[in-house]
């Protein structure tokens, strides 16, 4: 399980998690939150461009 925060606009706004599998450990931890991190940052700037409208 991975999961990082969202964030917007200095503050948290929720926690994106994702189940992540990877029997034979081939792949690298941050391999895998790098992605779900560049994600949670953009939904965070969804959230924050939904509010202002």
């Amino acid at each position: 399980m991975l999961a990082t925060p969202i964030h917007a606009d200095r503050r948290t706004l929720g926690v994106l998690a994702v189940d992540c599998v990877n029997p034979d450990a081939s792949r690298l931890f941050a391999d895998d939150l790098h992605p779900v991190m560049i994600v949670a940052t953009l939904t965070g700037q969804a959230l924050l461009i939904q509010r202002s409208v």
